[in-house]
């Protein structure tokens, strides 16, 4: 997202540590010292101030917001969906638990930090309409695959399915589950061509892929390259009711468009907060259908072996968590920024950004706006280089 600006008294932004920026005339606040008689209020782990909220829902979207975040002078970011730019409040609040922490660590990870991770994952689960039970951290993307992945007991002769477009960290560990057993399990690679004829035609390519040995299939939410936005809504069900289950990368869809988890009910969704979420780098999440809960284990092994779902992958030896405890002050400063604002801003560069990009290399954009994602549009370069492609990522 192109990042925006402010124009109130009091709120939010504050210089960065080292490199000068230009600022607005009104700074966001420094965060305030951790207090040092080690109250915290446990159900709202949100530090924005009422003033850093009205900051928010007066911000005016444009290049003088950009002292809300600790970007390089005279850079245009262009890949949000890579990992993000974290606002200053989200790394003020990240600094603050680094500190609660340190005060008295025995106190924090063993007796405070339980109820913070949950509190957390409450927060988080609202927003990507899950039950809380059901939703618990992982670094980032690779380690949620992988702990769905590494769980399962692929037998000879059985497939993991697909598409061409899957993400290359999610591939290649597709490929090491697959050759680890000694290429008894298949790997098969759906080869879809973009842009799509239709939605059913896609569903058509899949559902003939299928065979009765297909054990798991993986599917983007929104793929990485090409910013396709898939039918879940259709493709799970397509799956499910041929005894599959499905596990979803849904990296760049938290925060962009909006998540029901209920409603679309995958067996296994992994999704990031540091992209399109602003929160922290490394805070991403695991949601595990209840039935496959007793099955998935972590990547690590540690003090919570065979305590149940949450509790091994909430304990995996000590850790700084402070990521995962930005995410209530991050949901809260993009809640107040307003999701329809947002929304519509980027839509509005994203179409401007496609349409002059087209037009200046005399191309098209790979997919048709029913097909991509809301923030992120793929273009064809240039006759010499037609095999590459440009995403613009606003």
């Amino acid at each position: 997202m192109h990042q925006a600006a402010v124009h109130s008294s009091g709120g939010i932004p504050s210089a960065p540590h080292s490199v000068a920026t230009p600022q607005p005339k009104q700074q966001l606040r420094e965060c305030e010292a951790p207090c040092r008689d080690g109250s915290l209020n446990f159900d709202t782990l949100s530090l924005l101030t009422p003033a850093d909220r009205s900051y928010c829902q007066q911000l005016t979207f444009g290049s003088s917001a950009r002292g809300c975040f600790n970007m390089e002078p005279n850079m245009t970011f262009l890949n949000q969906a890579m990992c993000g730019f974290t606002p200053r409040p989200v790394l003020n609040a990240q600094s603050y638990f680094v500190n609660r922490m340190e005060l008295n660590p025995d106190r924090f990870l063993r007796r405070e930090l339980p109820t913070l991770l949950r509190r957390s994952a409450e927060k988080l689960a609202e927003v990507v309409g899950a039950d809380s039970e059901d939703v618990v951290f992982v670094p980032n993307i690779s380690h949620g695959v992988n702990a769905v992945l590494r769980s399962m007991d692929l037998q000879e002769g059985d497939e993991v399915l697909c598409m061409n477009s899957t993400y290359p960290g999610v591939f290649n560990t597709l490929r090491h589950i697959c050759y680890m057993t000694q290429e008894v399990v298949e790997l098969k690679v759906v080869d879809v061509k973009l842009p799509l004829e239709s939605y059913e035609s896609l569903i058509q390519q899949l559902a003939a892929a299928i065979t009765p040995n297909t054990r798991v299939a993986v599917l983007d939410h929104i793929t990485s390259a090409a910013a396709l936005v898939l039918p879940l809504d259709k493709l799970i069900p397509l799956f499910q009711k041929r005894g599959i289950p499905v596990l979803v990368d849904g990296a760049n869809a938290p925060g962009q468009v909006p998540l029901d988890l209920r409603q679309l009910k995958p067996d296994f969704y992994v999704g990031t907060c540091n992209k399109w979420l602003f929160g922290s780098k490394s805070s991403s999440f695991l949601y595990v259908d209840k039935e496959h809960q007793s099955m998935v284990r972590p990547v690590v092994t540690s003090l919570s072996y065979n305590q149940g779902f949450i509790e091994e992958f909430a304990i995996q030896g000590t850790k700084d968590e402070s990521n995962y405890l930005t995410i209530c002050t991050a949901i809260d400063f993009y809640q107040n920024l307003g999701y329809n604002r947002v929304c519509a801003h980027n839509k509005s560069l994203i179409d401007w950004a496609s349409s002059y990009l087209a037009s200046l290399w005399g191309t098209e954009a790979l997919l048709p706006p029913w097909q991509r994602a809301p923030f992120a549009s793929a273009i064809r370069l240039p006759t010499g280089v037609e095999n590459m492609h440009i995403i613009c990522m606003f």
